[in-house]
């Protein structure tokens, strides 16, 4: 009986063993997910997708993340760029007054032994016209202030990157070192000369647009004295 015993064991064992050694391990494999055919993004832009590195088998490992066939005056990275799947991750395109047009970029993710790749069109459109490119121009200012009416040519540009942005130089008698910044709202036809010092004299100042004319109210501080101004601008 003794021995019968031995043998079922016996059995079992070399059973055992067969199984677990016919078991293969899953080789690591992984991949991109979420990612769209096309990314849009205008020519000074700022577009973030989510994307997903998946686990599909296997133990993981580190992957990296890459990308290639990016234009000129685009630039992209990934948040995370190397991590342990399954993560998030957040592929941001940034456009820097870009060529418009359709590239193919390649995104890769790569472990030590082997990459996978997956392909987007990058479609750059043109930014909407921005409302300050209406306003430039060469101005005359003509109005009382409280120390002597102006009457002087400024020269308005846009402040770019910026939206809704207006560089104003030559505010204030002429001087057209002083440059100072205003946004403008194009629904509310208004203006705001936020507080700012230029050449050691604080600026501040709000006023009204209305096609080609410009009336401004500001005020002026200096280190010994104020000056407040009821300006208008008028387009040449």
């Amino acid at each position: 009986m003794k021995y019968i015993w031995v043998a079922v064991a016996l059995l079992c064992l070399w059973g055992c063993k067969k199984d677990g050694g016919n078991t293969a391990k899953q080789p690591f494999t992984y991949g991109l997910s979420g990612l769209p055919d096309t990314i849009y993004a205008e020519q000074l832009d700022t577009v973030e997708t989510a994307l997903m590195a998946d686990l599909l088998s296997g133990d993981a490992a580190q992957l990296s993340l890459q990308v290639s066939g990016l234009p000129n005056a685009v630039g992209a990275s990934f948040s995370p760029m190397v991590a342990m799947p399954p993560f998030a991750v957040n592929f941001r395109i940034v456009t820097q007054y870009a060529d418009t047009g359709n590239y193919v970029l390649t995104l890769s993710a790569s472990d030590s032994k082997s990459s996978v790749e997956s392909k987007v069109v990058l479609r750059v459109v043109p930014n909407p016209v921005n409302p300050s490119f209406f306003l430039t121009g060469h101005y005359r200012e003509q109005g009382p202030c409280v120390l002597g009416a102006v009457d002087d040519t400024v020269n308005i540009t846009e402040e770019k990157p910026f939206f809704n942005k207006l560089r104003l130089s030559g505010l204030w008698h002429g001087n057209p070192t002083n440059s100072i910044v205003a946004d403008i709202d194009p629904e509310n036809h208004s203006l705001m000369i936020p507080p700012q010092v230029v050449n050691g004299v604080t600026f501040t100042g709000e006023g009204t647009i209305n096609g080609t004319q410009i009336d401004i109210r500001y005020k002026v501080s200096l280190s010994f004295s104020e000056d407040s101004c009821s300006v208008q601008l008028t387009k040449f």
